[in-house]
């Protein structure tokens, strides 16, 4: 189940660039060039069109989102959910929350920041895991692989340490590095029964 997060309010408050608003149907439009070969593996694709921010009332998105994944879960669907701004993390992982309450939920973010940061005056993008943190308590489990150091001060570092976050800065998120990745990915497999990943584009190289 395709779904988009048509929302960049968070990256706003954040004091980031607008425009990930638009995101949800820039990836459509890019994957639509790609061959696929279902028929190998047959797949149902359905796509559920966009959930809209177009009020500036992000925690209301938030929680149409977490709903509408809720639901999908329940109903048989795997949710990919398209952003947006990275907020859509903790809206998405509430979603699964929602659908297993009862669940030791894992979480995996490939990406550049830890998104960490402080949301207890508003929620913004940079704030997803924090938020997410507050909640689970001493069920947080959370694994970010790709961080930069240039882009996370020093205090998040420590925040990340607080929480007992597993990280792998970028130069060592690389296929030379994969016997070391994989012991951490089966570390949290191992711990948690079911997995949400989260993919930040800027984890990656552009390449």
């Amino acid at each position: 189940a395709l779904l988009g997060y048509a929302c960049d309010e968070g990256v706003s408050r954040n004091l980031g660039r607008p425009g990930a608003i638009e995101g949800p149907n820039a990836i459509r439009k890019t994957l639509s060039s790609l061959s696929n070969h279902w028929h190998e593996t047959p797949l149902n694709l359905c796509d559920f069109g966009d959930l809209i921010c177009t009020d500036q009332n992000l925690e209301s998105h938030q929680n149409d989102t977490a709903q509408a994944a809720s639901e999908l879960l329940k109903n048989g669907h795997f949710p990919i959910i398209m952003g947006g701004g990275h907020d859509l993390a903790y809206a998405h992982f509430k979603g699964i929350r929602k659908a297993f309450p009862k669940k030791k939920i894992g979480i995996v973010n490939l990406d550049a920041h830890f998104d960490l940061r402080d949301g207890s005056t508003q929620a913004t993008s940079g704030t997803p895991f924090w938020q997410i943190a507050q909640e689970e308590k001493e069920n947080f489990t959370y694994y970010c692989f790709g961080i930069q150091k240039e882009s996370n001060n020093r205090q998040l570092f420590q925040t990340a340490s607080d929480y007992g976050v597993h990280y792998l800065v970028n130069s060592a998120f690389n296929l030379q590095n994969w016997n070391h990745i994989q012991k951490e990915l089966d570390q949290l497999i191992e711990e948690a029964e079911l997995i949400y990943l989260s993919i930040d584009l800027d984890g990656f190289s552009s390449a």
